[in-house]
């Protein structure tokens, strides 16, 4: 088995993937790409797909209100 190293970008968005498939069942990796500034922005959205019972969506707006 060969092994090469990662850049730091690759080791951060695996970092992301381990995490989320350690602890989330249903999750999504956004990743968005723009120019700032004359520069290259990546932004990296990790996000865990939560699942809530009406019932308990319901009770969290009430404690709001």
């Amino acid at each position: 088995m060969t092994t090469t190293g990662l850049t730091f970008d690759e080791e951060k968005l695996v970092g992301h993937l381990r995490r989320l498939c350690r602890y989330a069942r249903d999750f999504r990796i956004e990743v968005y790409g723009s120019f700032k500034t004359g520069r290259r922005v990546i932004e990296i959205r990790a996000t865990p797909y939560e699942r809530y019972t009406r019932d308990q969506l319901e009770a969290g707006f009430e404690a709001v209100d």
